[in-house]
């Protein structure tokens, strides 16, 4: 997994994430959205969207690692994004600012639960 990473230029390996993630446009706490992620790092994640935001958006995303645990907050900016082929909706890249060293942590610990649920 590491390979992978550094073969696409990635900071840390990413495992597969494919639950719903809150975001939302940072101004615009009104227009909420439920996104499907398909894989998360401690660096960022990689998310599914019928419509992209901005590029350089700044977003506003919980993670709800588990039922019984508070969500992680995040914020994060759109760094890409592409059409999905032959289907209405969009691929975004969100890399990962302005984190804490708690939430760092919590991530990584989400991140290795995630990766030993695959083994």
């Amino acid at each position: 997994m590491a390979n992978d990473s550094i073969r696409n230029g990635r900071q840390d390996p990413r495992v597969s994430y494919r639950d719903p993630v809150q975001v939302s446009l940072i101004g615009h706490p009104e227009q909420v959205r439920y996104l499907l992620a398909e894989d998360l790092s401690v660096s960022g994640l990689m998310l599914f969207s019928a419509e992209p935001y901005p590029l350089h958006a700044r977003l506003l995303m919980d993670i709800e690692p588990a039922a019984e645990s508070e969500p992680i907050r995040l914020i994060g900016q759109d760094v890409w994004y592409a059409r999905v082929d032959r289907q209405e909706r969009y691929r975004m890249g969100v890399q990962l600012i302005e984190v804490d060293d708690v939430t760092k942590e919590r991530l990584r610990e989400l991140v290795a639960a995630r990766a030993q649920a695959i083994v």
